[in-house]
């Protein structure tokens, strides 16, 4: 019966091991985890932590004056974690942000400011008098203002020119935005599962011919800013119903990665040919309506 009951709880433990190896196989690489901290590229966060124990018997301090002291130093080091995690964000294919505040003084100067203005996410006193400060920085909107590259600048209002014109040489009425036929597409969502794409602040979409499908000259910096040039997710379903891309997305499906960091997505010469062929491409580009679907071929969702 012991046997039986030994062999059972191995084929237990077997299974899973099994589960949770495959768990970490089909992760796909949206939140980066390093020594420093964590980059969630869904969600557009980066975090870390920061940890101290309060000083004993200092004169003239309380208990709480002790856990103040030992709150600031936790966030300290939290901060130092947090500047450090933050350099090893991909801006895009060549260039990491430890790349763009070397040698620029401004940059990394107004970064430490952000640094110090982080919000605390979460704060635990924990056993032996120890303090763990978490600290939380947005990778959009003012971060995004500072670090985004400056080829990407506001776009003015455009209006796509459609591949057909009337026999007399005039274009036909573009459509609003609000009512659109069921040609019109409302975004894009790229499949680049099994491409080991890597995420970015600003990745570009190419074809194979190595012309830019999207990327900083179809990105206007407002949307960029507030929500980043593309979404990331390794749920190809959620995806397609991201409000992100609306109601009406087109799907594109990536061959591979390129680029030094494996930032950049090619895509087929005929599926670039097709974005670019419907009239609305360059409304929806401008706005950022873009998804990228990570994780293996296998991943079905």
């Amino acid at each position: 019966m012991k046997t039986r009951w030994t062999i059972w709880v191995f084929i237990l433990f077997c299974f899973m091991a099994g589960k949770a190896a495959s768990a970490d196989i089909i992760k796909p690489p949206l939140v980066i985890r390093l020594a420093s901290g964590t980059i969630d590229w869904r969600r557009g966060v980066v975090e870390a932590k920061g940890t101290t124990v309060q000083p004993k018997n200092v004169r003239g301090q309380n208990n709480q004056q002790r856990r103040a002291t030992a709150l600031n130093a936790a966030r300290s080091v939290a901060g130092r974690n947090l500047f450090s995690t933050l350099q090893e964000i991909r801006i895009n294919a060549d260039i990491k942000l430890s790349d763009v505040i070397t040698n620029n003084e401004e940059i990394t100067n107004r970064l430490h400011t952000m640094v110090k203005e982080a919000t605390i996410s979460r704060l635990k006193y924990l056993p032996g008098e120890t303090v763990e400060v978490t600290l939380r920085m947005n990778l959009f909107g003012a971060f995004s203002q500072l670090i985004l590259p400056p080829e990407i600048k506001h776009i003015e209002s455009v209006r796509p020119i459609p591949a057909d014109k009337s026999p007399d040489g005039v274009f036909p009425p573009v459509e609003s935005e609000r009512n659109y036929t069921p040609k019109s597409y409302t975004g894009m969502v790229v499949d680049a599962r099994g491409t080991g794409l890597t995420p970015a602040m600003a990745p570009r979409i190419l074809d194979e011919n190595g012309e830019e499908v999207f990327g900083a000259a179809f990105a206007s910096r407002e949307f960029a800013v507030q929500s980043g040039m593309v979404g990331y997710t390794f749920d190809m379903a959620k995806a397609l119903k991201n409000p992100r891309v609306m109601n009406h997305p087109m799907t594109l499906k990536g061959l591979k990665a390129k680029g030094l960091g494996s930032c950049d997505i090619v895509v087929s010469v005929s599926d670039a040919n097709r974005l670019r062929s419907n009239f609305n491409h360059l409304s929806f580009l401008k706005k950022c309506r873009v998804m990228i679907v990570l994780g293996p071929i296998g991943n079905k969702k």
